[in-house]
Formats: structure tokens, C-alpha cells, sequence
């Protein structure tokens, strides 16, 4: 997954069929085609919210795109008890 003109993409990450032989033209115009409609419903994609229970609060970790890369944000606790 990248962040591309504030969209996100995905990009395909195999493109070799058995034995690392390229695609043949048929096949890889049907895997541009598949690439195509994944990429067309990440415009409704939200990226996932992880929410932890914990004794003291919840914890709630986002996960947010820095340079490129994709990862889980520092955590946010509410619901403290003290």
C-alpha cells in the first residue's frame, strides 16, 4: 500500500508465474485490469483502528502512512479510572 496524491494505492508485489517466468501478455492484461479495480474501491477504504482494553483506560492505535511507509501511531488512552 502507498499514499499517492493523497489516495491510497495498492501495488502488486508478485508479477511471476512458476518457475520466475514473466507474465504472459494475456495474463498481465487481466492483472492490470484486477490492479485497476482494486485500486478503484481503496477510494471508500478507511485505514483500521485498533481499540485495547486495558484496566486503567483504553487504548486506541491508528494506522497512519510517514513517508510512504504505513504503520501504528502512538497510542491515545481515555477512560482512566484516577
Amino acid at each position: 500500500m502507498t499514499k499517492r496524491n493523497n489516495r491510497l494505492r495498492l501495488n502488486r508485489v508478485q508479477s511471476r508465474i512458476r518457475f520466475n517466468q514473466s507474465l504472459p501478455d494475456e495474463l498481465e492484461n487481466v492483472c492490470q485490469m484486477f490492479d485497476s479495480y482494486l485500486n478503484s474501491l481503496m477510494d471508500d477504504f478507511e485505514t483500521p483502528k485498533l481499540i485495547k482494553e486495558r484496566f486503567y483506560g483504553n487504548e486506541e492505535l491508528s494506522l497512519v502512512e510517514e513517508k510512504g511507509i504505513f504503520k501504528w501511531n502512538d497510542k491515545t488512552t481515555n477512560n482512566l479510572l484516577f
